[in-house]
């Protein structure tokens, strides 16, 4: 179904590099109520260069568990990480559900089996999966599944993870969850009136 979305950017807040890159992975541009196209624009395959640059190193003191059948001690070791930072329970339960995705993609994908990587900053808990796999679709995982044959994994991660980064080649495939350890409870709905 064709759709036309609008992406706001505020172009007083954001550093002149997010701007850039909105810039190359979105066609048009609305300045002032013009529409115009973006000349930097990669296409619907591009991806700008900052996103192929591998991620950074994880902290010297993150908890490391490499797994190669059994996903058991992935969710205890993600849950007990989450309930520690204080991270709360719908969140946590998202959190292990995200992990536990992204682990069965390995076994099901990667001989080798993958490694979990988990650590928190006073913003956030992180949690970074590596396996031997490689994920050659850039897009897989940020549209919404069509059928039953499978891809429903990556895209569950995207919809409960406040940001997932993915770098993946020949040499295997990182992908790293942040969830915010700040975000605030839902509202309460208002009771109902009589």
């Amino acid at each position: 179904m064709p759709v036309t979305a609008l992406c706001p950017f505020d172009r007083t807040a954001l550093p002149s590099g997010v701007l850039a890159m909105a810039g190359q992975v979105h066609p048009l541009l609305a300045e002032q109520g013009t529409l115009r196209p973006s000349h930097a624009y990669l296409g619907t395959d591009g991806m700008p260069r900052p996103c192929l640059q591998p991620l950074p190193d994880p902290p010297a003191d993150a908890e490391a568990l490499h797994y190669q059948q059994d996903m058991q001690p992935v969710r205890a070791l993600t849950r007990h990480r989450a309930d520690r930072c204080g991270l709360r329970e719908d969140r946590a339960d998202n959190l292990t559900l995200a992990v536990s995705e992204l682990a069965a993609n390995t076994l099901r994908h990667s001989p080798d089996g993958g490694t979990l990587r988990i650590w928190h900053t006073p913003a956030e808990l992180i949690c970074q999966i590596t396996d031997q796999g490689w994920i050659e679709d850039p897009l897989a995982g940020r549209r919404p599944p069509v059928s039953d044959e499978g891809g429903q994994g990556l895209w569950l991660v995207n919809e409960v993870c406040d940001l997932v980064e993915r770098r993946s080649g020949p040499s295997g495939t990182t992908i790293r969850l942040h969830m915010s350890l700040s975000r605030p409870q839902p509202a309460a709905p208002p009771p109902a009136s009589r």
